[in-house]
């Protein structure tokens, strides 16, 4: 059975996450350069442990996390 995690719990510690990933990022730029090219793209991450989902959309400029997406995934 699927615990749910607090709606706002969940936005910050992804907030918080997507913060330190594009910091990283920009102390890597062929990385940054690589996932640039992904953008546009919407990938759907699956983890078993927690369990939980979460989108990842690459950017120009880093990534973004979202815990919701309505549409197509690539």
């Amino acid at each position: 059975m699927q615990k749910l995690i607090d709606p706002t719990l969940q936005m910050a510690a992804l907030s918080a996450l997507e913060r330190v990933i594009n910091r990283a990022l920009r102390l890597d730029p062929a990385t940054q350069k690589r996932l640039a090219a992904m953008a546009g793209q919407i990938f759907h991450l699956h983890c078993t442990r927690p369990d939980l989902q979460l989108f990842l959309l690459p950017r120009s400029d880093g990534v973004h996390l979202a815990a919701f997406h309505v549409g197509q995934i690539t």
